[in-house]
């Protein structure tokens, strides 16, 4: 570099080819709901379906198994709980463990809505139920099973509705552990701070000995009503000899919906302030847990629901937006990928149904694994009718390259996928983007480092992705 002269920044180009695929169960039908909850391990995907009916004809609920093989995701199995019970919910919440031979499955609306989870496990080629839990001091109304999460012998269930005292739907957590094929509660997890309302144990995730638990948020003292108030958001809890104890809250500004969704990986976590469309990133350090930074969508324009769901997975994360109407229309839905370097966090792509239309919540429930997204959408009426739901899987092959070119995006049929067909979507090349695909920005660092961003919102609609990340450079 010449001495004097500015660094530059060079895009590091991501082409991509994403194979959409899209899913229904085989018995799908009116009022399945099929896609509102989702987890993905390795190569098998759970899909909750809070209105499917058993084989008499119960409308429980159902969790759906899909495995891959050869390309392909296939209906491996269905499960609905032992006994029935009618409107359960059974679906509203999924987990897998990671060697994908244990399931969780939440029906908060069983039993007066005093709710259950149900533990699954794969023995030869078939899965059966293993046990249903209960807290030992659940009642009527709680919502046990509202959430769950689960990392080997350890399961943590959120029972949003949980009173305490007189004080109704203040919330609770629950840990349940596995010893020699017997599960037994480890701690009911709670917190001073939530009042009634709070709604602690709306979302759940669970990684080792760390737990987070959302609540639906309490101020921490500011002035009601106002914009910039401090709100309670997630609670982390971290295990030590079998005693759980509070580590930290974490706190965001100007949501009354944070903490709807969460996610943890390792040191870092996500929680989603979807009322506000925006993902507020945590990371623990030496000194306990800090907030780093705020994701939001380049297209952010309010009322997407941006962070209803989360899922992170080393640096990568999705998020759902199911109220968004671009590109098909009033909550029609749709998810970005995010992936992190370095430099923070930056968005990479935009993802929307190749069929998509209104009143689908494309984004209601997201998953992840390997390089496979998938994507819930329960209110999708085709082809099993109102509500039947469905679920899009992405299939994402990366080659990075480094590029000052720009590339532009190629357009194929809008007809989209027949359920169970793959789509190949062609890679983007090397070229000009044409018209108001190419957003060019110039601003100035701390350093005096001229900054040039060029941005391109990356919508699946059968045609390729445009995937950019920036990186300070500097020239030879």
């Amino acid at each position: 570099m010449v001495e004097g002269q500015k660094p530059t920044i060079r895009p590091r180009r991501f082409s991509a080819r994403f194979q959409e695929q899209k899913l229904v169960p085989e018995d799908g039908d009116e009022s399945y709901i099929f896609g509102e909850s989702a987890v993905m391990v390795g190569q098998t995907a759970v899909v909750g379906a809070i209105g499917a009916v058993t084989s008499d004809g119960e409308r429980t609920g159902a969790a759906y198994v899909f495995e891959q093989t050869g390309g392909e995701w296939v209906q491996q199995t269905k499960l609905t709980p032992r006994p029935a019970n009618e409107d359960a919910r059974f679906g509203k919440s999924v987990a897998v463990t990671n060697d994908g031979t244990r399931i969780l499955v939440g029906a908060p609306k069983s039993t007066g809505n005093t709710g259950a989870v149900y533990v699954f496990e794969l023995g030869e080629d078939r899965w059966s139920q293993q046990a249903i839990l209960k807290g030992t001091d659940v009642e009527a109304k709680d919502q046990f099973g509202w959430s769950v999460s689960i990392d080997g012998d350890t399961a943590l269930i959120g029972a949003n509705q949980a009173a305490r005292s007189d004080e109704l739907g203040v919330g609770a957590a629950y840990v349940f552990v596995n010893r020699d094929d017997q599960w037994r509660q480890e701690a009911k997890l709670t917190t001073e701070d939530v009042d009634a309302n709070d709604n602690f144990g709306t979302s759940v995730t669970l990684k080792r000995d760390t737990a987070l638990v959302g609540v639906q948020p309490s101020e921490t003292g500011a002035e009601p009503n106002v914009e910039q108030r401090v709100l309670r958001a997630a609670y982390v809890f971290t295990r030590d000899t079998e005693q759980w104890h509070q580590q930290a809250e974490l706190t965001v500004e100007g949501s009354d919906r944070a903490g709807l969704a969460v996610a943890l990986d390792g040191d870092n976590a996500l929680v989603g302030a979807p009322d506000i469309d925006a993902v507020y990133a945590y990371e623990r350090g030496g000194t306990g847990w800090s907030q780093q930074t705020e994701l939001t969508a380049t297209d952010r324009d309010g009322g997407d629901w941006f962070g209803e769901s989360l899922v992170l997975h080393d640096n990568t994360a999705i998020v759902g937006a199911p109220r968004d109407e671009d590109p098909n229309g009033r909550l029609a839905g749709s998810a970005y990928v995010f992936l992190r370097d370095s430099d923070g966090w930056i968005q990479h792509a935009k993802l929307a149904a190749s069929d998509g239309s209104t009143d689908e919540n494309f984004g209601r429930a997201v998953a992840m694994a390997n390089d496979t997204v998938l994507v819930g959408v329960p209110w999708d009426s085709e082809p099993n009718g109102s509500r039947s739901g469905s679920v899009y899987l992405y299939t994402i092959s990366r080659d990075e390259t480094v590029s000052n070119t720009r590339v532009n995006t190629t357009t194929s049929s809008d007809t989209g996928p027949t359920p169970g067909e793959t789509t190949n979507n062609t890679e983007a090349q090397p070229g000009e983007i044409d018209g108001d695909d190419t957003m060019t920005d110039q601003t100035t660092g701390e350093d005096g480092t001229e900054f040039t961003f060029l941005s391109a919102i990356a919508v699946f609609t059968g045609a390729g992705y445009l995937l950019w990340r920036w990186t300070k450079g500097t020239d030879d």
